[in-house]
């Protein structure tokens, strides 16, 4: 249970964002809403298209200028915060998603990135998103850590996702 000073601090710290951003938390917490329902209520082969779907055009690097940078940089802050303070729990692959939806709704381009590794109890998953080769919503040696999975291999665990 949130004690009464930390729900203080918090909504001081609500009051205190301009518009714009409140505007896109919302939107961040309502899209991870629906991918998060959509996830857990329909099956793997319903959502699936997500992992390859339609993004914009992508941005030459020539144009990835300071101010396309910042907005990545300010959609993926407050998709963050949405999904920390979320009502359920927000495991990475519904915040990748949600951020990419974010991200292709302001006209700005990502890739989904899914990878695999060993674990004590098997294997282990991750998703992160990137752009221009960069990551954007993790650490930047993420992959490192990771066997990443082509695109047509993510059809093959679909079975460990239903």
């Amino acid at each position: 249970m949130v004690s009464s000073k930390k729900m203080a601090t918090k909504t001081q710290k609500l009051l205190r964002l301009k518009g714009g951003d409140i505007v896109l938390l919302v939107e961040a917490w309502l899209i991870l809403s629906w991918v998060d329902l959509v996830m857990s209520l329909l099956p793997y082969s319903r959502w699936s298209h997500w992992l390859q779907g339609p993004n914009p055009r992508p941005l030459e690097k020539s144009s990835l200028n300071l101010g396309i940078d910042a907005q990545v940089t300010r959609i993926i802050r407050f998709s963050e915060i949405a999904a920390r303070h979320h009502i359920r729990p927000m495991n990475c692959l519904r915040r990748t998603f949600a951020q990419q939806r974010l991200l292709r709704h302001h006209h700005l381009q990502s890739d989904i990135h899914i990878g695999v590794r060993k674990a004590e109890n098997g294997l282990e998953a991750h998703a992160w998103l990137s752009t221009q080769g960069q990551v954007i919503n993790d650490a930047p040696d993420v992959s490192q850590g990771y066997a990443e999975l082509e695109a047509n291999q993510w059809a093959k665990i679909a079975r460990f996702i239903d």
